[in-house]
């Protein structure tokens, strides 16, 4: 299943920040996966346990750490 995000979300990486735009879940046994355009142009794909929401003290979400690379 695929779902583009309108409008997308801005998300922390372990690369940095970008908006998310598509989720895809590839099956039963495998995390989703999600597409983001990173601010530096890069296109990437990460499972959804490596994002965080970014800041918005309108909703209390004040700014965390950078989450860890869960990759080799």
């Amino acid at each position: 299943m695929m779902l583009q995000l309108n409008p997308p979300i801005w998300v922390m990486t372990p690369l940095g920040e970008g908006m998310w735009v598509i989720c895809y879940e590839p099956g039963l046994e495998h995390n989703k996966l999600c597409t983001v355009m990173l601010q530096n142009g890069d296109i990437l794909d990460f499972d959804l346990k490596d994002l965080r929401c970014t800041e918005n003290p309108t909703f209390g979400r004040m700014p965390s750490e950078r989450p860890e690379p869960h990759y080799p």
